[in-house]
Protein backbone atom coordinates (compact mmCIF):
# COMPACT_ATOMS: atom_id res chain seq x y z
CA UNK A 1 0.00 0.00 0.00
CA UNK A 2 2.68 2.58 0.96
CA UNK A 3 4.15 2.07 -2.48
CA UNK A 4 0.91 2.67 -4.07
CA UNK A 5 0.60 6.00 -2.34
CA UNK A 6 3.83 7.33 -3.37
CA UNK A 7 3.01 6.29 -6.92
CA UNK A 8 0.74 8.67 -6.87
CA UNK A 9 2.51 11.24 -6.41
CA UNK A 10 5.14 11.00 -8.93
CA UNK A 11 4.99 12.70 -11.90
CA UNK A 12 3.99 11.29 -15.84
CA UNK A 13 7.65 11.04 -16.51
CA UNK A 14 8.03 9.14 -12.96
CA UNK A 15 10.00 12.16 -11.50
CA UNK A 16 9.07 13.25 -8.17
CA UNK A 17 7.35 16.81 -8.22
CA UNK A 18 7.29 19.36 -8.98
CA UNK A 19 6.73 18.05 -12.17
CA UNK A 20 8.10 19.80 -15.16
CA UNK A 21 6.39 21.73 -17.34
CA UNK A 22 3.74 22.10 -15.05
CA UNK A 23 1.10 24.83 -15.32
CA UNK A 24 -1.94 26.20 -12.78
CA UNK A 25 -4.76 25.26 -13.31
CA UNK A 26 -7.57 27.10 -15.01
CA UNK A 27 -9.54 27.86 -11.65
CA UNK A 28 -6.36 29.64 -10.00
CA UNK A 29 -6.84 32.41 -12.84
CA UNK A 30 -7.64 35.64 -11.51
CA UNK A 31 -9.20 38.12 -15.05
CA UNK A 32 -7.24 41.43 -14.30
CA UNK A 33 -10.90 43.35 -14.27
CA UNK A 34 -12.62 40.66 -12.06
CA UNK A 35 -14.04 42.34 -8.61
CA UNK A 36 -15.83 40.99 -5.17
CA UNK A 37 -18.01 42.55 -3.17
CA UNK A 38 -17.87 41.54 0.39
CA UNK A 39 -20.83 42.89 2.75
CA UNK A 40 -20.56 45.67 4.23
CA UNK A 41 -19.92 45.48 7.83
CA UNK A 42 -22.93 47.36 9.96
CA UNK A 43 -21.23 49.61 12.86
CA UNK A 44 -24.33 51.30 13.82
CA UNK A 45 -26.06 50.56 17.02
CA UNK A 46 -29.44 50.11 16.31
CA UNK A 47 -28.62 46.33 14.88
CA UNK A 48 -31.83 46.80 12.62
CA UNK A 49 -29.86 49.00 10.10
CA UNK A 50 -28.45 45.67 9.23
CA UNK A 51 -30.45 45.92 5.97
CA UNK A 52 -29.12 49.15 4.85
CA UNK A 53 -25.54 47.86 4.90
CA UNK A 54 -26.97 44.21 3.13
CA UNK A 55 -29.06 46.02 0.95
CA UNK A 56 -26.61 48.85 -0.22
CA UNK A 57 -23.71 45.53 -0.91
CA UNK A 58 -26.05 43.85 -3.41
CA UNK A 59 -27.02 46.65 -4.89
CA UNK A 60 -23.49 47.51 -5.67
CA UNK A 61 -22.72 44.19 -7.16
CA UNK A 62 -25.92 44.66 -9.68
CA UNK A 63 -24.43 48.13 -10.12
CA UNK A 64 -20.96 46.88 -11.02
CA UNK A 65 -22.32 43.80 -13.17
CA UNK A 66 -24.01 46.81 -15.74
CA UNK A 67 -19.86 47.32 -16.81
CA UNK A 68 -19.49 45.08 -19.35
CA UNK A 69 -15.60 45.21 -19.00
CA UNK A 70 -15.46 44.36 -15.06
CA UNK A 71 -15.89 40.51 -13.89
CA UNK A 72 -18.20 41.18 -11.07
CA UNK A 73 -18.67 37.89 -8.85
CA UNK A 74 -22.04 37.10 -7.68
CA UNK A 75 -24.03 37.61 -4.41
CA UNK A 76 -23.87 33.85 -3.64
CA UNK A 77 -20.31 33.72 -3.70
CA UNK A 78 -19.83 37.01 -1.17
CA UNK A 79 -22.35 34.79 0.82
CA UNK A 80 -20.05 32.07 0.86
CA UNK A 81 -17.40 33.89 2.66
CA UNK A 82 -19.33 36.08 4.97
CA UNK A 83 -18.56 36.10 8.52
CA UNK A 84 -14.79 35.08 7.76
CA UNK A 85 -12.68 36.23 10.48
CA UNK A 86 -10.21 38.53 9.67
CA UNK A 87 -10.26 37.68 5.83
CA UNK A 88 -6.75 37.65 4.33
CA UNK A 89 -7.03 39.25 0.74
CA UNK A 90 -5.18 37.43 -0.90
CA UNK A 91 -6.55 34.45 0.22
CA UNK A 92 -10.10 35.64 -0.66
CA UNK A 93 -8.88 36.50 -4.01
CA UNK A 94 -7.56 33.15 -4.64
CA UNK A 95 -10.43 31.94 -3.33
CA UNK A 96 -13.04 33.96 -5.49
CA UNK A 97 -11.24 34.37 -8.52
CA UNK A 98 -11.03 38.27 -7.51
CA UNK A 99 -8.35 40.58 -8.70
CA UNK A 100 -10.02 43.08 -6.35
CA UNK A 101 -12.19 43.44 -3.28
CA UNK A 102 -14.98 45.89 -2.29
CA UNK A 103 -15.08 46.34 1.39
CA UNK A 104 -16.98 48.67 3.49
CA UNK A 105 -18.82 49.36 6.87
CA UNK A 106 -21.83 51.41 7.83
CA UNK A 107 -23.17 53.53 10.40
CA UNK A 108 -26.22 55.54 10.50
CA UNK A 109 -26.61 57.97 13.47
CA UNK A 110 -29.96 59.57 13.48
CA UNK A 111 -30.27 61.12 9.98
CA UNK A 112 -26.45 60.64 8.98
CA UNK A 113 -25.12 57.62 7.16
CA UNK A 114 -21.38 57.46 7.52
CA UNK A 115 -20.17 54.91 4.85
CA UNK A 116 -16.46 53.71 4.30
CA UNK A 117 -15.83 52.05 1.32
CA UNK A 118 -11.84 50.79 -0.20
CA UNK A 119 -10.98 49.03 -3.10
CA UNK A 120 -8.12 46.03 -2.62
CA UNK A 121 -5.97 44.87 -5.29
CA UNK A 122 -6.02 40.53 -3.61
CA UNK A 123 -2.64 40.10 -4.95
CA UNK A 124 -0.60 42.95 -3.04
CA UNK A 125 -3.16 43.51 -0.29
CA UNK A 126 -2.68 46.98 -1.27
CA UNK A 127 -5.72 49.81 -1.24
CA UNK A 128 -6.32 50.97 -4.58
CA UNK A 129 -8.81 53.26 -3.82
CA UNK A 130 -10.54 54.26 -0.75
CA UNK A 131 -13.23 56.98 -0.24
CA UNK A 132 -15.95 58.29 3.37
CA UNK A 133 -19.43 59.54 2.51
CA UNK A 134 -20.97 61.05 5.25
CA UNK A 135 -24.44 62.57 4.44
CA UNK A 136 -28.11 62.70 5.00
CA UNK A 137 -30.23 59.33 4.77
CA UNK A 138 -32.18 60.55 2.59
CA UNK A 139 -29.06 60.63 -0.04
CA UNK A 140 -28.62 57.33 0.00
CA UNK A 141 -29.37 57.09 -3.88
CA UNK A 142 -26.62 59.06 -4.80
CA UNK A 143 -23.95 57.61 -2.22
CA UNK A 144 -24.46 54.43 -4.02
CA UNK A 145 -24.42 55.83 -7.60
CA UNK A 146 -20.99 57.55 -6.48
CA UNK A 147 -19.99 54.89 -5.01
CA UNK A 148 -20.30 52.19 -7.96
CA UNK A 149 -18.72 54.87 -10.20
CA UNK A 150 -15.47 55.34 -8.03
CA UNK A 151 -15.23 52.04 -7.79
CA UNK A 152 -15.83 51.03 -11.10
CA UNK A 153 -13.12 53.73 -12.63
CA UNK A 154 -10.69 52.79 -9.89
CA UNK A 155 -11.09 49.31 -11.74
CA UNK A 156 -10.70 50.43 -15.47
CA UNK A 157 -8.94 53.70 -15.37
CA UNK A 158 -11.58 55.75 -17.07
CA UNK A 159 -15.35 54.77 -17.32
CA UNK A 160 -16.86 55.37 -21.24
CA UNK A 161 -19.91 57.58 -21.06
CA UNK A 162 -22.42 55.01 -21.29
CA UNK A 163 -21.12 53.34 -18.32
CA UNK A 164 -21.12 56.49 -16.05
CA UNK A 165 -24.95 57.07 -17.19
CA UNK A 166 -25.58 53.65 -16.59
CA UNK A 167 -23.90 53.74 -12.88
CA UNK A 168 -25.52 56.59 -12.02
CA UNK A 169 -28.82 56.27 -13.60
CA UNK A 170 -31.73 56.15 -10.56
CA UNK A 171 -33.89 53.50 -9.97
CA UNK A 172 -36.53 55.95 -8.49
CA UNK A 173 -36.46 59.01 -7.24
CA UNK A 174 -38.49 58.65 -4.23
CA UNK A 175 -36.03 57.71 -0.97
CA UNK A 176 -38.67 56.13 0.92
CA UNK A 177 -39.44 53.88 -1.34
CA UNK A 178 -35.91 52.70 -2.08
CA UNK A 179 -35.41 52.64 1.69
CA UNK A 180 -38.24 49.99 1.38
CA UNK A 181 -36.66 48.36 -1.21
CA UNK A 182 -33.49 48.09 0.66
CA UNK A 183 -35.88 46.45 3.65
CA UNK A 184 -36.99 43.81 1.13
CA UNK A 185 -33.61 42.90 -0.15
CA UNK A 186 -32.12 42.01 3.21
CA UNK A 187 -36.04 40.50 4.37
CA UNK A 188 -36.23 37.97 1.47
CA UNK A 189 -32.38 37.03 1.78
CA UNK A 190 -33.97 34.82 4.85
CA UNK A 191 -34.93 32.47 1.97
CA UNK A 192 -37.67 30.64 3.97
CA UNK A 193 -41.47 31.43 2.53
CA UNK A 194 -42.09 33.90 5.67
CA UNK A 195 -38.42 35.65 4.77
CA UNK A 196 -39.86 35.61 0.98
CA UNK A 197 -43.11 37.14 1.90
CA UNK A 198 -41.98 39.52 4.27
CA UNK A 199 -39.88 40.94 1.14
CA UNK A 200 -42.55 40.61 -1.27
CA UNK A 201 -44.28 42.95 0.82
CA UNK A 202 -41.91 45.60 1.18
CA UNK A 203 -41.57 45.77 -2.20
CA UNK A 204 -45.15 45.99 -3.06
CA UNK A 205 -44.82 48.97 -0.75
CA UNK A 206 -42.40 50.50 -2.94
CA UNK A 207 -44.28 49.85 -6.25
CA UNK A 208 -47.03 51.57 -4.36
CA UNK A 209 -44.50 54.83 -4.06
CA UNK A 210 -43.25 54.68 -7.63
CA UNK A 211 -44.87 52.29 -10.30
CA UNK A 212 -42.45 52.31 -13.03
CA UNK A 213 -39.91 51.16 -9.73
CA UNK A 214 -38.32 48.17 -12.47
CA UNK A 215 -35.85 46.83 -9.79
CA UNK A 216 -38.49 46.15 -7.52
CA UNK A 217 -40.66 44.39 -9.54
CA UNK A 218 -37.64 42.35 -11.00
CA UNK A 219 -36.99 41.35 -7.18
CA UNK A 220 -40.64 40.19 -7.50
CA UNK A 221 -39.61 37.55 -10.30
CA UNK A 222 -37.25 36.43 -8.11
CA UNK A 223 -39.18 36.00 -5.32
CA UNK A 224 -41.97 34.07 -6.73
CA UNK A 225 -38.85 31.53 -8.58
CA UNK A 226 -37.80 30.76 -4.93
CA UNK A 227 -41.25 30.06 -3.97
CA UNK A 228 -42.64 28.26 -6.97
CA UNK A 229 -39.83 26.05 -6.12
CA UNK A 230 -40.27 25.03 -2.66
CA UNK A 231 -43.41 26.52 -1.29
CA UNK A 232 -46.29 27.13 -3.95
CA UNK A 233 -47.75 25.59 -7.31
CA UNK A 234 -44.99 25.56 -9.71
CA UNK A 235 -47.46 26.69 -12.06
CA UNK A 236 -48.64 29.32 -10.53
CA UNK A 237 -45.44 30.47 -9.34
CA UNK A 238 -44.12 30.67 -12.93
CA UNK A 239 -46.63 32.72 -13.81
CA UNK A 240 -46.33 35.28 -11.35
CA UNK A 241 -42.73 35.43 -12.00
CA UNK A 242 -43.45 36.09 -15.92
CA UNK A 243 -46.37 38.95 -14.90
CA UNK A 244 -43.56 40.48 -12.55
CA UNK A 245 -40.34 40.19 -14.78
CA UNK A 246 -42.93 41.58 -17.60
CA UNK A 247 -43.10 44.49 -15.66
Amino acid sequence: MPSCRLAAWQCPDGAPPPCRGARPTPAAARAANSVAVLYFDNLSRDTANAYLADGLTEELIVRLSQVRRLDVKSRFESQRVRGAAAPDPRTLGRAMRAAYLVTGSLQQAGQRVRLSVSLVRTATGAQAWANVYDRSGADILQIQSDIAAEVAGAITGQLLPEERASLTRRPTNDPIAYDLYLRGISAANGLSEASLRAGMELFDRAIARDSAFAEAYAQQALIWLFLADSYVEGRVGYQKTREAAEH
